[in-house]
C-alpha cells in the first residue's frame, strides 16, 4: 500500500510541477521509438535508474493517443495505450526496453523515478 500512495504522490508531483528531470519526445505519424534500455545513444530519454527496478511516469501531451511497449529479453511483456491528456505509470525492471508507438504525430512527457523500496 505505501508503494502505491509513494507513486500517486510522485505522479501528482510530476504532473503539476513538470519534473525537472523530465523529457519531451515527439513521435512522428508511424513511428516506434526506443525510449530507453538500449543504452548511450539509442535512447530517446536518459532513466538514471536502469540500474535498478524504476517507474517511468508519461504523460500524453500531445493530440493523439500512443502505445507504450516493454520488452525484455526481446519479449513482449506489456502494451497500453496513452489516451490524451492522460498519465500512464510503467514499473521497469533492470534491463526492460521501453519503446513508444504511435500512428499520428504524438508528443510525451516522461520522467524516472526508483521504486520506493529499492536501494
Amino acid at each position: 500500500m505505501r508503494n502505491i500512495i509513494s507513486t500517486i504522490l510522485f505522479t501528482v508531483l510530476f504532473v503539476a510541477t513538470g519534473n525537472a528531470q523530465s523529457d519531451i519526445i515527439k513521435l512522428p505519424a508511424s513511428q516506434s521509438m526506443c525510449i530507453t534500455g538500449k543504452g548511450s545513444g539509442q535512447d530517446g530519454a536518459i532513466n538514471p535508474y536502469a540500474d535498478v527496478t524504476s517507474i517511468a511516469i508519461i504523460k500524453n501531451i500531445g493530440k493523439h493517443p500512443f502505445e507504450y511497449r516493454v520488452q525484455r529479453d526481446g519479449k513482449l511483456i506489456e502494451t497500453k495505450s496513452i489516451p490524451v491528456k492522460k498519465t500512464a505509470v510503467v514499473s521497469l525492471e533492470k534491463g526492460d526496453e521501453l519503446y513508444f508507438d504511435s500512428t499520428e504525430e504524438a508528443k510525451a512527457k516522461i520522467g524516472f523515478t526508483r521504486r520506493s523500496n529499492e536501494p
